[in-house]
């Protein structure tokens, strides 16, 4: 009777033990996919304008980047991403499986150090383009010329550098600063500028500055709203085709 009673306490003892066993390793293999998901998020691009690129870089991973990783690897890209980060070791990113991880951690160390050489090492475009132009943004000083933005890689970065460079100047900002930038970002810049600054000169030969044309058309607007009886349909001469006919019926409201 006492060995039944001690070999059933043996035997809760041990089915406790195995519970234990269970309960703690599946905290341990939770404990790793929330390290790995958390991994996996850090390491997604800032932006996605353009989700459907493709990096260009050739590369030597052995498994395309559309297909999933093993558990195993991903502990190792976790790791070396970390020691990566810790010790701003490019090198060590380019030993990452996944291209987009590896490419973020470089990224990420290259801003770091302000190292554009380092920027050129990643693959997908976008990501390059953006570290460059952080890091360009970073190293202007001032802010008062507009080649600056001109040399920018990105919109973003270069409507930054636009209304950093126009704020700066203040009343001193005119549509000339606008003259290193070309298409909608030169537009930008005038708009940023103000029509007020464009005009100034109460010439409506000013609006010629800007590219697009709905922006002509207000600009020509805002000029016969402000100057009224000095503007006349002569002055309209100063546009060819559609805009001239535009011009003329502002002016004779």
């Amino acid at each position: 009777m006492l060995i039944t009673k001690k070999m059933l306490i043996l035997g809760l003892i041990l089915t406790i033990v195995i519970i234990v066993s269970i309960v703690l390793g599946l905290f341990l293999a939770q404990k790793d996919e929330d390290r790995i998901r958390r991994f996996q998020s850090n390491s997604a691009p800032e932006e996605k304008e353009n989700p459907g690129h493709t990096p260009s870089r050739e590369t030597t991973k052995t498994k395309p980047e559309n297909e999933e990783t093993t558990l195993k690897e991903r502990k190792e890209d976790i790791k070396t991403y970390e020691k990566a980060s810790s010790t701003k070791d490019v090198e060590l990113c380019q030993q990452i499986s996944n291209t987009r991880s590896s490419d973020i951690c470089i990224k990420n160390i290259a801003i770091k150090t302000e190292n554009k050489d380092d920027c050129e090492k990643i693959g997908n475009q976008e990501e390059k383009n953006d570290c460059m132009d952080k890091i360009t943004f970073r190293r202007i000083e001032e802010f008062k010329n507009m080649e600056d933005c001109s040399r920018m890689l990105t919109n973003k970065y270069t409507q930054r550098c636009i209304g950093r460079v126009t704020s700066n100047l203040g009343q001193e900002a005119d549509p000339e600063v606008c003259d290193p930038l070309t298409g909608e970002m030169k537009d930008l810049c005038l708009e940023d500028v103000g029509f007020k600054a464009i005009t100034s000169g109460e010439d409506l030969s000013d609006c010629k500055n800007f590219t697009d044309k709905q922006k002509k058309m207000e600009c020509i607007v805002y000029v016969v709203d402000t100057v009224g009886i000095k503007i006349n349909r002569e002055d309209c001469n100063k546009f060819k085709n559609d805009l001239k006919s535009y011009c003329e019926k502002v002016v004779n409201k």
